[in-house]
């Protein structure tokens, strides 16, 4: 279902004469993973809102803040929920450091053991 979403989406664009590139090129992204989180703990930790400080206050015009929650394939449903979690309190600690910001928070799946239970920060800024 995921894929269909997805194609009818880039079909949009090209329809539009955009490519996928070009529909979000007037913003620049800039990425960070978060330090891990101990256990199933969903609080950040003073580590990870030193992260996010620093990643906000380097990024003043990001006008976008997307906090993603990542699990491995194949992991329980709670699970799912304690990332999703972690990426919400990611992103409400974002917007009270500069409340200008939009924020996103989601969880998606990996299959690479070590992203399991991180969380992925993605800023976009202006390109001008």
């Amino acid at each position: 279902m995921q894929k269909l979403i997805v194609a009818v989406a880039l079909l949009g664009l090209v329809f539009l004469g955009l490519s996928p590139a070009q529909a979000d090129a007037k913003y620049v992204p800039t990425q960070k993973t978060l330090t891990d989180a101990v256990g199933r703990a969903i609080l950040l930790s003073g580590i990870q809102k030193a992260e996010i400080e620093a990643v906000v206050k380097d990024n003043p015009n990001a006008e976008k803040f997307i906090c993603t929650g990542i699990r491995l394939v194949g992991t329980s449903d709670r699970m799912n929920l304690v990332v999703r979690k972690r990426a919400k309190e990611a992103c409400d600690y974002a917007k009270e450091l500069n409340p200008k910001l939009s924020t996103w928070y989601q969880s998606k799946t990996t299959k690479a053991r070590s992203y399991n239970g991180r969380v992925l920060l993605v800023l976009k800024t202006p390109a001008n």
